[in-house]
């Protein structure tokens, strides 16, 4: 693929057909991790803009008790969905609660706003992103950077040296390389922002 460029008022992204297959099924893995039943009903919708200070008020108004507590054990789940307090797991508990799943359903429409343009693509394979979704994008891709970044064990940078060392037939090379190209696919968005009015 080219890097992005800009268009009047969007970005213009070319894929290849195996481009698409990769980008497409890398994000089709993080909305399926953002509906992972470890993370309780599935995502399907949420309130209002003001769900979350509602349902709060709710359960302090009735001592209903609050949404039962979700397993965010599995490392790909912690780094999408991390905690608020690190230091204090009691109020971390609580804010996933009464914020996950709206934080859940921002990632799921975000991801597939992604996939709305590139279903959109055109016969050459340019993709049409306007400035209402230029942020849906940026979302998407650290979003699946965090996801690969986790199955590949990345915390700092010895951990990117290890998988740089990785040989061709290791299963971690293969990801690796996507990992390293969704970065590139970020960035490349990101030089392209020189005017406010690209993002919504």
């Amino acid at each position: 693929m080219r890097a992005y460029q800009r268009g009047s008022g969007e970005v213009l992204a070319q894929f290849d057909s195996v481009e698409v297959e990769v980008l497409g099924g890398a994000v089709e893995q993080l909305v399926q991790a953002c509906d992972d039943p470890r993370l309780g009903a599935p995502v399907g919708g949420h309130g209002d803009a003001d769900s979350i200070v509602a349902e709060a008020a709710q359960i302090l108004a009735d001592d209903r008790e609050p949404p039962p507590a979700t397993d965010v054990s599995d490392p790909v789940l912690r780094r999408l969905f991390p905690d608020a307090c690190p230091d204090d797991a009691g109020v971390s508990a609580d804010f996933r609660r009464l914020t996950l799943a709206d934080q859940r359903w921002a990632k799921v429409l975000a991801a597939r706003s992604v996939e709305a343009d590139i279903d959109k693509r055109g016969a050459d394979g340019v993709v049409h992103i306007g400035g209402e979704h230029v942020t849906d994008w940026l979302t998407t891709l650290t979003a699946v950077r965090l996801m690969l970044a986790a199955r590949l064990g990345i915390v700092e940078e010895a951990d990117e040296d290890a998988c740089e060392a990785a040989g061709e037939d290791d299963p971690a090379h293969w990801t690796y390389s996507v990992y390293l190209w969704m970065g590139w696919l970020e960035e490349s968005i990101l030089d392209c922002l020189t005017d406010a009015d690209l993002v919504a």
